[in-house]
């Protein structure tokens, strides 16, 4: 029995019987691998490696800002730190993408048969994979996008900027719209209020002229004087703070309303274009495919290696099934 355990145990092989088993299967190792290589390489050229395509922007908010809140101090719609936030969710959304699809007809380029079910729902999911978008310490934002076509990632990035400035001017128009809505009823009220103050002024210098015009020195008709005075200092007062208001609501008014005029209301600012990637997938696919061949011949050495230690065990295993 200890005589069959020790003939069924790991036999020894040395070096020289892996090189022997190499030498004898090396027709059959070299067309494996070169068939490995030729499926590392379509897989990685066709469907894995892409180019790639930047382009980079920065948001203008200080000018929005200043157009939007002139000197009136008041809280601005739109910070700097939300610039980055508000071209994420513009990047993402289905105006873009569905503009992306029509322009550069994607359902053709990536394939897409219409007759089958959520076939939207996948190319848009697809388009979003390619799109990436980051920003620098510096707010330099920049948008990147993957296809296999180098020319297409090129345009397609470039025309995402744009896009992003067509909706960011959208969501801005819409802010100054508001803000005019309110600027317009501040204008209107203050413009009423100044109606009332000035017909108090009036109704007072016509009191004053009544009491001058009777004075005749009695301490009585003096104090009722100086108390007309007073009045028309303190109304005259409120009229010029009344007329300051107005000037500021009808300043606002006139920046919100030239800020309206979309050639005059800069939104992104294009730092660097996108350009088609010069380096070619071709090469990048071939250096991969020889490395993962390469992987492939190991294993397939070290899967022999183990074949021919446990070759005994295996032969008894499978004998007695």
């Amino acid at each position: 029995m200890n005589e069959e355990k020790k003939r069924i145990g790991s036999a020894y092989v040395s070096t020289h019987d892996i090189i022997l088993s190499v030498k004898k299967r090396k027709w059959v190792l070299i067309a494996v691998c070169l068939v490995w290589f030729a499926g590392c390489f379509y897989v990685l050229n066709k469907m894995v490696i892409k180019y790639t395509a930047s382009a980079s922007f920065i948001v203008n908010e200080s000018q929005l800002i200043e157009a939007i809140n002139g000197d009136m101090k008041t809280a601005a719609p739109m910070v700097q730190s939300e610039g980055f936030k508000r071209m994420n969710q513009l990047i993402y959304s289905h105006e873009l993408v569905d503009h992306l699809i029509g322009r550069f007809d994607l359902y053709i380029h990536y394939h897409v048969n219409k007759d089958k079910k959520f076939y939207y729902e996948r190319t848009f999911k697809h388009v979003l994979d390619c799109i990436q978008i980051k920003k620098t310490p510096f707010d330099l934002i920049s948008v990147t996008y993957n296809d296999r076509d180098r020319f297409l990632a090129a345009d397609m990035a470039n025309d995402i900027v744009s896009q992003l400035d067509i909706l960011n001017k959208k969501l801005i128009i819409s802010t100054l719209e508001k803000r005019l809505n309110l600027a317009q009823a501040i204008v209107k009220d203050l413009s009423k209020q100044n109606i009332v103050e000035t017909t108090n002024i009036d109704s007072l210098i016509s009191k004053m002229n009544r009491t001058i015009s009777r004075m005749d020195k009695s301490t009585l008709e003096n104090t009722q004087a100086f108390a007309i005075q007073r009045a028309f200092m303190e109304q005259a007062g409120a009229l010029r703070m009344s007329t300051q208001d107005l000037l500021k609501a009808r300043k606002l008014y006139e920046w919100t309303l030239q800020s309206l005029d979309k050639d005059n209301m800069p939104t992104l600012t294009v730092i660097q274009k996108a350009l088609p990637d010069e380096h070619d997938v071709v090469i990048k696919a071939v250096l991969y495919s020889f490395l993962c061949t390469i992987t492939f011949f190991i294993i397939s050495i070290v899967i022999l290696y183990f074949l021919h230690v446990y070759k005994p065990y295996l032969e008894e295993l499978f004998s007695r099934k």
